[in-house]
C-alpha cells in the first residue's frame, strides 16, 4: 500500500558490471512483468556508469529513463530505500534522494521483489 518502504542494504563486489532490483507482478497477473526495473550498470555504452530505469509490461519493455549521476561504488556497501506513493515510486541512495519513477504498472500488482547480478544481499525489509 502507499506509504510503504523497501530497505535493502549491499555491497557492490568490486568485479561487478551491473546488478537489478525489480518490483515484479507473480502468478495470475503477467508472470515477469515489472513494475520497477532498476539497473545500476558500470559498463553502460552511452554513460559509462548509469541507472536504468524502466518497466516491463505485458510482456514488452517501456522507455528507459537513465538520467542522473550513478550513486553506487564498486567495492562499497550501500542502503537503499524505495518508497510508494500514489503516482509513483521514490528512491533514496545513502540517505540521499535519488530518483522517481512515475507509475506505469498498475503497483497494486506488484508482489515479488527481484534481485539479479552479482551484489551482495546484507538485508532486505519492508517498513
Amino acid at each position: 500500500q502507499t506509504g510503504k518502504m523497501i530497505h535493502n542494504n549491499r555491497t557492490v563486489p568490486g568485479h561487478i558490471s551491473r546488478f537489478e532490483i525489480d518490483l515484479q507482478t507473480g502468478p495470475g497477473v503477467q508472470p515477469n512483468d515489472m513494475a520497477l526495473h532498476f539497473n545500476p550498470r558500470f559498463d553502460d555504452p552511452h554513460q559509462g556508469q548509469a541507472v536504468v530505469r524502466t518497466n516491463r509490461q505485458n510482456g514488452g519493455w517501456g522507455g528507459e529513463e537513465r538520467h542522473g549521476p550513478c550513486p553506487f561504488a564498486r567495492g562499497a556497501p550501500f542502503d537503499m530505500l524505495i518508497l510508494l506513493e500514489n503516482d509513483q515510486w521514490k528512491v533514496a541512495v545513502n540517505g540521499q534522494h535519488f530518483t522517481e519513477f512515475r507509475h506505469r504498472n498498475p503497483w497494486q500488482s506488484v508482489n515479488f521483489l527481484g534481485i539479479s547480478g552479482d551484489v551482495i544481499i546484507n538485508s532486505v525489509k519492508q517498513y
